[in-house]
């Protein structure tokens, strides 16, 4: 935790300050960032998946109601 000067806290954040005429972020830093952004991506890229798989797999359930419903329907 970090303490303000008005007395509140708040979560420690890495950043980095660049001077005014600083154009360039470090390297480490910048590479770290992307591996991040990878990592992220491919994360997100899973979650998707799944969720797409359930979906189908609630609408596969739903059209096997439907056709067992259906089948019921005509039998009478």
């Amino acid at each position: 935790m970090t303490y303000q000067p008005d007395g509140t806290s708040r979560g420690a954040v890495n950043m980095m300050v660049l001077a005014p005429n600083s154009k360039r972020l470090d390297y480490a830093e910048n590479t770290e960032a992307a591996d991040l952004q990878r990592k992220l991506e491919a994360l997100n890229s899973i979650v998707d998946q799944e969720a797409r798989a359930e979906q189908a797999r609630r609408q596969m359930q739903y059209f096997g109601h439907c056709k067992t419903l259906w089948l019921l329907i005509t039998s009478i």
